[in-house]
C-alpha cells in the first residue's frame, strides 16, 4: 500500500481484522500494523488518517460508532506497539457510506470491511 498512498493518497489495508462486532483487533493483523508503522519510520514527514469502514450489517448509527472505534483502534496500536507520534495520526469512522463492492454477498461485504489509510 505504500505505493497507493504516494500515488492516489490512500490505500486500502485489508490484513487488519477484528472480532465480529468488536473493535478488537486479532491478533494475525501484527504483520499489517507492522507494515504501516514501516512505512510511516521511512517517511518522518508523513500524517495518516486511519479511516474505519463498515458493510451494511447493522444499523448506521452502530456502524458510524463501529467504525470510528476500529479506527482508534489501529491509532493506539500504531502509537502503543510501534512508537508512532500520536500526532502524526487522527482516526475517522465512515461506517457503511464508503463502499468499494456490493453488499449484496459476504465477499462484498468482507471488502467493505476494511482499514484505509489516507494521507493528510
Amino acid at each position: 500500500f505504500q505505493n497507493d498512498i504516494r500515488a492516489a493518497g490512500h490505500a486500502a489495508v485489508y490484513g487488519i481484522t477484528f472480532d465480529t462486532d468488536s473493535a478488537n483487533i486479532k491478533p494475525e493483523s501484527a504483520q499489517a500494523l507492522g507494515e504501516i508503522a514501516k512505512l510511516l519510520k521511512a517517511d518522518a514527514a508523513l500524517k495518516i488518517y486511519v479511516v474505519g469502514h463498515t458493510d451494511n450489517t447493522g444499523s448506521v448509527d452502530h456502524n458510524l460508532k463501529l467504525s470510528q472505534d476500529r479506527a482508534q483502534a489501529v491509532l493506539q496500536a500504531l502509537v502503543r506497539d510501534h512508537g508512532i507520534a500520536p500526532a502524526r495520526l487522527r482516526a475517522h469512522g465512515c461506517g457503511q457510506f464508503a463502499p468499494v463492492a456490493s453488499n449484496d454477498s459476504e465477499e462484498g461485504r468482507a471488502k467493505n470491511r476494511r482499514v484505509e489509510l489516507v494521507k493528510q
